[in-house]
């Protein structure tokens, strides 16, 4: 069967329409009623970090609705939505729909999120024609999620699920009043800083370092983060902001993942320079990698002395010569342009035996693409990926993911779809259960309503 007859392709929405966007017509809605929410990576002076709506495993009936709430639906109530999408029989099982509600500011500031797991203001709720809730979700921080999950120290760090971000401090806040230069277009990848990316349960960064030497008065070092050719941040402000998190939270392990050096890398001292900078800002929160590696248990890394940070580095001389260095994760990386490329090489990756490994899920232009802005930007790309990979990994890939790395992730949710496969991992028969219940509860709605239409 071609790719095209199976992959998951969903149609952009109206912002102003109540209609909802279908995926591939011949998907099967075999698993269990699932929504969230997500912040859209499009980005313009008039519309920023609008919420969507996103929903799975559906069969929608008549009055059935979706909405946005200020609190928990199941505990509030569902009279006062901030916005609704009203469903019907014809509407697909799995879809999006891009409200006009904005997440407000103090949500997306870093100094104002906290380290502690909880909901923000933001809920969904999928609302049944009887008013029942019967599925829902918020918008939420993961700060504590590794620490949170009984029996994850079981686990080896190559084989859990691990929700990362690609080209992690290519951050940059839109500003809508100077709106975007065709260099910014192509050059940031998130939308929020390091902290705040660890904050909401980002674990895998793909750190760029670059080297310009010590030119500027407030840059000592002479490292940079760049994206490619571009400088974007000081290393020194991305490496603050990993320490902030790690200071304030236990039992958490971040992997640091250094790597390509796009600048000023021309000799060992370079690097070496960089590893003693590292290891002076790191020392008390790096674990070292010991005889197992990739292959070491979650329990046995936090037991190294506290240790939280794993820092991989992509230089195998400079791997081999200080036993607390890791070797690189390996990028999965299928330097592709469309939805359908990216779907095709992601299902055939196979994962290294001994090596922990990223899918790549992000598309990447070409220099043409870039001169003549034809793919609108990695904005927009990431708009079409994200929900995308979402649906992907929530599937059977989920099973085998070790990182998922993705551009502007919270238009994704792979941080919630990492946790749930991760307790899958542990307890796959209480999970399976779970599931199982909740698609029967569904069904069994289904056959009431039916028969309330059919005799009543």
């Amino acid at each position: 069967m071609l790719v095209k007859d199976t992959f998951l392709v969903f149609t952009i929405c109206a912002f102003s329409t109540l209609q909802a966007a279908p995926v591939h017509p011949t998907l099967e809605c075999t698993s269990g009623l699932r929504v969230h929410l997500t912040v859209s990576s499009i980005a313009n002076r008039s519309t920023l970090n609008q919420l969507e709506l996103n929903w799975m495993g559906a069969s929608p009936a008549s009055g059935d609705w979706i909405g946005i709430f200020n609190s928990d639906p199941t505990v509030s109530g569902t009279a006062n939505p901030l916005e609704r999408l009203d469903l019907s029989p014809t509407d697909a099982c799995e879809g999006f729909y891009v409200t006009n509600t904005m997440v407000e500011s103090h949500v997306n500031s870093s100094s104002e999120l906290g380290f502690v797991s909880k909901c923000l203001d933001y809920h969904i709720g999928y609302v049944s024609s009887g008013g029942q809730v019967l599925a829902n979700s918020c918008l939420r921080l993961e700060p504590t999620w590794m620490a949170d999950m009984v029996g994850l120290g079981d686990q080896i760090i190559k084989d859990i699920f691990i929700p990362g971000t690609h080209d992690s401090g290519a951050y940059s806040k839109y500003d809508p009043v100077l709106g975007d230069s065709l260099v910014l277009k192509y050059t940031v990848t998130q939308d929020e800083d390091l902290l705040a990316q660890l904050i909401r349960g980002v674990r895998y960064l793909d750190i760029r370092p670059a080297y310009y030497g010590p030119q500027r008065a407030e840059n000592q070092t002479g490292f940079w983060i760049n994206h490619g050719a571009f400088q974007i941040h000081r290393l020194e402000v991305v490496v603050a902001q990993v320490q902030q998190f790690l200071a304030n939270t236990e039992n958490e392990i971040v992997i640091f993942d250094a790597r390509e050096f796009p600048y000023g890398f021309n000799s060992d001292a370079i690097h070496e320079k960089l590893i003693a900078y590292l290891q002076q800002e790191f020392s008390q929160y790096i674990i070292p990698r010991g005889s197992e590696g990739w292959s070491s248990r979650i329990s046995d890394l936090r037991a190294s002395g506290g240790g939280k940070l794993i820092i991989s580095y992509d230089n195998y001389n400079m791997y081999n010569k200080y036993d607390w260095l890791w070797n690189r994760v390996e990028h999965k990386w299928g330097n592709v342009r469309t939805l359908e490329d990216l779907y095709s090489y992601l299902s055939e990756v196979s994962a290294p035996t001994n090596n922990a490994w990223s899918a790549m899920a992000e598309l990447t232009p070409t220099a043409w693409d870039v001169i003549t802005d034809e793919l609108g930007g990695l904005r927009k790309m990431a708009d079409s990926v994200n929900r995308n990979v979402t649906s992907w990994y929530q599937g059977s890939w989920g099973q085998t993911a070790n990182v998922v790395a993705v551009d502007f992730y919270r238009g994704s949710d792979i941080v919630r779809t990492a946790i749930e496969w991760n307790k899958q991992k542990i307890s796959p028969g209480q999970i399976k259960c779970a599931n199982k219940w909740e698609r029967n509860q569904h069904r069994l709605r289904r056959l009431f309503q039916f028969f309330q239409f059919k005799f009543f």
